[in-house]
């Protein structure tokens, strides 16, 4: 009996693995590298670009965090310091910086320094992907970072610039990072959702399996049968494809598969397996993705993102309003806070000492300016 073997790929799901942190003792490579390939950054960003759900939740979040922009509760008391504070943290930057702490888990400044290193004139927002910590000294801090506009291409001149700390040196450009603490993380600090990313790929591979299906115009993959007998080789084979691929298939054509056979008695033949509950499949896949990642943000109701629910409120505005205080109370201050707090170790060089917020965008009186009102209430008390 004649053995006709049959060559299969197999193609393996890829699984979810820790980040990596590699600290190189290098001098070509004197930075602490994230992920695998040094990627993990672009591996966030690529979630947020082909994510709909995740970039919506990033989004949004990010413009709740910023609300209305940086201000102080006692800038009319201290105007002169609230007007400095305006001058070295400009409203793009601040918004940027925002940004990057909601995507990334982290953002960082340039710190621009007066001629006698005496006072901090700008803090410019960084993109934070650029930049990459060294390793730190004996006594656990971080002295310096390196930049590249790519970390994909560091050769010539394209080579990673060591820029000082802030704080760490008398130089007139230092950087500020600012980042949440991460359980086993010191020089990274991973976004708040991390462990939902896996579903934004998973969104993204729905999107992507479609997509084929209707350019495909849901038809099953062209079978070519060669039935001259088998190609000598792998090599041939391969060789064959690739020649067949650039004649008539093209980057964006239609997937071809190709059958070597003995003869056409043996030729290869392909039977579609319809899945009957297809259209269930979609909708369970994608309800479970868009849950997973707005759980990862810690949202609690879709209606703040424009979707509709059915929860018991009773109407619409009390679900939103409730879901919004929720929001601002465990999700959105917390990240404020950690943000206010790199901006006063800005501020406090020039000596600048103010009760900065982030102003609220909310329909309601948030309990800031709440403050603030009753703090103007009481200085237009005139007293003899």
């Amino acid at each position: 009996m004649e053995n006709n073997n049959r060559n299969l790929t197999v193609i393996s799901l890829a699984s979810v693995v820790p980040v990596e942190i590699t600290e190189s003792n290098s001098k070509n490579k004197p930075w602490i590298t994230y992920g695998e390939d040094n990627d993990y950054f672009q591996y966030v960003i690529d979630r947020y670009n082909n994510s709909t759900t995740n970039a919506a939740c990033v989004n949004g979040i990010a413009d709740m965090i910023y609300g209305g922009g940086l201000s102080a509760k006692d800038a009319s008391r201290k105007p002169n310091e609230y007007a400095s504070m305006l001058s070295i943290l400009k409203k793009d930057d601040v918004r940027r910086v925002t940004f990057d702490y909601k995507l990334q888990g982290m953002a960082a400044m340039q710190i621009i320094w007066s001629k006698d290193h005496s006072k901090v004139v700008e803090a410019a927002h960084i993109p934070i992907e650029t930049l990459r910590p060294e390793t730190s000294n004996d006594d656990g801090e971080i002295e310096g970072y390196y930049y590249a506009k790519d970390y994909t291409n560091i050769y010539g001149k394209r080579k990673p610039k060591r820029i000082p700390a802030f704080g760490k040196s008398k130089e007139g450009l230092e950087i500020i990072v600012f980042k949440s603490y991460r359980p086993g993380m010191f020089y990274f600090s991973p976004p708040d959702y991390s462990p939902a990313l896996i579903y934004a790929k998973y969104e993204e591979n729905i999107a992507d399996y479609h997509l084929n299906n209707v350019e495909n115009g849901f038809a099953p993959k062209t079978l070519i049968n060669f039935n001259n007998g088998q190609a000598e080789t792998d090599e041939d084979k391969r060789q064959i494809e690739a020649k067949i691929n650039q004649k008539f298939v093209g980057a964006k054509g239609k997937p071809v598969l190709l059958s070597f056979n003995n003869d056409k008695d043996s030729e290869t033949t392909i039977q579609t397996l319809p899945i009957s509950d297809a259209a269930d499949e979609y909708e369970f896949s994608s309800k479970e993705s868009m849950e997973k990642i707005m759980i990862g943000h810690s949202i609690t109701s879709p209606m703040l993102f424009g979707l509709s629910t059915n929860n018991g409120f009773a109407s619409n505005a009390d679900e939103i309003k409730n879901a919004s205080i929720y929001m601002e109370n465990k999700v959105i201050k917390p990240f404020q806070e950690q943000l206010i707090d790199g901006f006063n170790k800005i501020l406090s060089v020039n000596q600048i000492a103010l009760k900065l917020f982030f102003k609220s965008t909310q329909p309601w009186k948030s309990e800031d300016e709440a403050e603030i009102e009753e703090d103007n209430n009481n200085t237009n008390i005139i007293t003899e």
